[in-house]
């Protein structure tokens, strides 16, 4: 398991959590701050095996009584940002 975290990003509310379970990768976003959610992401791969891009695979966020999800959406961009910065400087390779 890696953890990435970088204070120097102007996005470090978010941590970036690695689990390599053999053949598979599982890549966690966690946003640190209120509101605070999950979001699961699978590894997409170049023709030389390294990591380009994420693909979602759910977001889990606190269940809200006035329905107000819309403002995860903004949120949601960033974390995206935030993995294409954080494959531009580590970039990881499986296989």
């Amino acid at each position: 398991m890696r953890v990435t975290l970088d204070l120097n990003m102007a996005l470090s509310h978010f941590l970036k959590i690695e689990h390599n379970q053999g053949r598979f990768i599982r890549i966690h976003l966690i946003h640190r701050c209120d509101p605070k959610f999950l979001i699961e992401m699978s590894p997409e791969y170049d023709s030389s095996g390294n990591v380009c891009n994420g693909v979602i695979r759910s977001v889990r966020v606190q269940n809200s009584w006035s329905g107000d999800y819309q403002k995860y959406d903004e949120l949601i961009r960033e974390a995206e940002r935030f993995f294409q910065l954080s494959l531009e400087e580590t970039p990881m390779r499986f296989g």
